[in-house]
């Protein structure tokens, strides 16, 4: 289950795990359309968005129940060009798992995507 992610809660959650699934409703809202430059310079922002969401997941293990693990989050975007070509993404998020007990925590998250890359 190395490709199961869910938003708050560490990866090793899903490690020796027998099943599990995970449900997200994302909600995104343009909040500013900016639609410009900076002065000369070959980056042009578009477009700033707010986020929201809630994400349900599922895991059961050999010797344990189904859990279940609610989480939250909240988060702005904006979306970039470089060099009127090449799409670039910045995020800051908040996550927060719901579970402590299972090891989800709140946590701030940034995000750098520059074409399909994320870093």
């Amino acid at each position: 289950f190395d490709q199961v992610v869910l938003r708050g809660y560490p990866l090793t959650v899903f490690s020796g795990l027998k099943g599990a699934s995970v449900a997200s409703l994302d909600f995104r809202m343009p909040l500013l359309r900016i639609e410009q430059g900076l002065s000369t310079y070959p980056i042009f922002l578009d477009v700033v968005h707010g986020l929201a969401f809630v994400d349900q997941g599922w895991i059961s293990s050999a010797q344990a129940q189904v859990r279940t693990l609610p989480a939250w989050g909240l988060g702005v975007r904006a979306d970039w060009q470089l060099l009127n070509a090449i799409p670039l993404t910045t995020a800051l998020e908040y996550h927060d798992g719901l579970r402590a007990e299972i090891g989800g925590k709140g946590e701030l998250f940034f995000e750098f995507r520059l074409g399909g890359f994320s870093f």
